[in-house]
């Protein structure tokens, strides 16, 4: 039983957990519009001198070296929060995400494409957000109640995605306000993000067992430190190895290898599939966000609380990932506005049913003292298989730009298909948390 001081503790932990998902997949919704039409569309200076082959490969290059920050920092990251605490973590990761955000701003002003290579690279180094909010929410949580609070961060992870295409289409359009331009959006979210870090720094509570933390720190005072638990910058290439090793989640993280491979040709290009398949304009990108930021606020009430509280994890990754992969496939068939709508918001639904359920599933296979590391690989397995797929699917797109949706729904369908066909919960993890 929690005390009242307890209980509001966790429930600024949770505001603050969600606020900071929502701005990390904001400034990830900003690039994938305001980077993405900087390339496609503009005449601005040092875009122009390439042609359109050549922008696509640079524009791959730029998602790619994000991923590789981001594969090789993120699980340094985790499993430094699992030994320094969840609070530091993400104190250190929210401040690099502001200096990357802040320097992509001045990259484009300054009209300097190495100091863009730059920020995304440091934007990349300090993207672990996502997991170590993920590993805070499972301290904290009691395994009834974690599927409800891993769509918690569905829901910050929603959020920031329909907020930052809304940003990237709108803030860039000197016509609605003069001073707009591609670096307004940059400057506006690391603003935002200066406001969490210090909020963070303010009000954040340690969510880590002060017994696993004394754990760590006697053996670091005794030089004891066993080598698994070590902070070196092979920990991800060691992640991806040790996947394969981990018996319990070896089949799941093979599973979520195959569907990063389908997300991220569906995240990275579903907006230049926008204007170049569809003829959407910025703003009807704009407003295409905008109802479906409605309707998954209506989504998340009417439908996604009562089915997760309701039912296990287990038994609902299925069915939405095979609905997600269908919609998907339809979604790049679209021709008209309409079509575009609705088969975007059946996807959006399946979707934000099933990474919830996929996250509660990965962390009912694990140990509370192994939840940092736990997501620190699904973060590196996402940011692996990212890095090859930024630069083939800006090759595969400048050449058709719908290809990188039927690759992802096809990714999701063979992903659906091996659950189907070979996975069986264990339900080993059936103890209650704090």
């Amino acid at each position: 039983m929690k005390s009242p001081a307890q209980a509001k503790n966790y429930f600024v932990n949770k505001l603050l957990l969600v606020a900071v998902v929502t701005l990390d997949y904001s400034a990830i919704g900003v690039v994938y519009t305001s980077i993405l039409f900087l390339f496609v569309d503009s005449k601005h200076s040092f875009i122009s001198i390439y042609n359109r082959h050549e922008r696509f490969i640079i524009l791959g290059l730029l998602f790619a070296i994000t991923y590789a920050g981001q594969f090789l920092a993120a699980p340094v990251l985790g499993k430094f929060s699992d030994q320094w605490g969840r609070r530091k973590g993400l104190i250190i990761t929210t401040s690099g995400t502001f200096c990357g955000i802040f320097l992509s701003g001045v990259a484009i002003n300054a009209g300097s494409l190495a100091l863009l290579f730059i920020s995304r690279l440091i934007t990349g180094l300090f993207a672990a957000n996502l997991s170590i909010a993920q590993a805070s929410f499972a301290d904290i949580s009691q395994n009834k109640s974690r599927t409800v609070h891993f769509n918690l961060l569905e829901i910050g992870i929603g959020a920031g995605s329909i907020i930052g295409p809304m940003l990237g289409s709108h803030l860039i359009d000197a016509k609605l306000v003069g001073w707009f331009s591609y670096s307004t959006p940059f400057y506006i979210l690391s603003i935002v993000n200066l406001i969490i870090v210090i909020l963070l720094m303010a009000l954040f509570r340690e969510t880590v067992s002060e017994t696993q933390l004394q754990t760590y720190r006697f053996q670091r005072n005794m030089n004891q430190t066993r080598q698994e638990n070590k902070l070196t910058w092979m920990i991800g290439i060691n992640n991806i190895i040790q996947a394969f090793y981990m018996a319990e989640v070896r089949f799941l993280f093979l599973m979520w290898a195959l569907f990063s491979i389908g997300f991220a040709f569906y995240i990275q290009f579903f907006n230049a599939f926008l204007r170049g398949s569809v003829n959407f304009s910025e703003v009807q990108i704009g407003h295409l966000y905008v109802v479906v930021g409605i309707m998954y606020a209506v989504l998340q009430i009417t439908v996604v609380f009562p089915l997760v509280s309701s039912i296990r994890a287990e038994r609902l990754i299925k069915p939405s990932l095979i609905v997600a992969a269908i919609f998907l496939l339809l979604l790049g068939l679209s021709r008209t506005e309409w079509q575009v709508y609705l088969f975007r918001l059946v996807y959006m639904l399946a979707i934000i049913i099933f990474m919830p359920c996929f996250n509660a599933v990965v962390a009912n296979e694990t140990t509370p003292a192994n939840e940092g590391h736990v997501f620190g690989i699904l973060a590196s397995i996402y940011a692996f298989a990212s890095i090859p797929i930024s630069i083939i699917g800006s090759i595969v797109a400048s050449y058709d730009i719908v290809m990188p949706l039927a690759i992802s729904g096809i990714m999701m369908l063979v992903v659906w298909f091996f659950l189907a066909l070979q996975y069986q919960p264990s339900y080993r993890n059936n103890t209650d948390r704090k």
